[in-house]
């Protein structure tokens, strides 16, 4: 977990997840807070690549296929 988020931010976050265990609104085994946030950056990325009308067309060109013959 990085991108926007400050090291603060982070502690803060984590501090917030072990509550929740602690409370047992969370389970202790599942996703902690990068994963969670990885989880969901790539759900993102994956759902703007594959959207037809995303403003970022232009910028991520589709993916090239290339076959070699050897």
């Amino acid at each position: 977990m990085g991108g926007f988020t400050a090291a603060s931010d982070r502690q803060k976050l984590d501090a917030f997840i072990r509550r929740g265990v602690r409370l047992k609104f969370y389970y202790h085994n599942d996703l902690t807070m990068a994963e969670l946030v990885d989880e969901l950056d790539q759900t993102l990325f994956t759902a703007v690549l594959h959207n037809d009308d995303r403003v970022l067309r232009y910028i991520l060109t589709d993916r090239r296929n290339y076959s070699y013959c050897l």
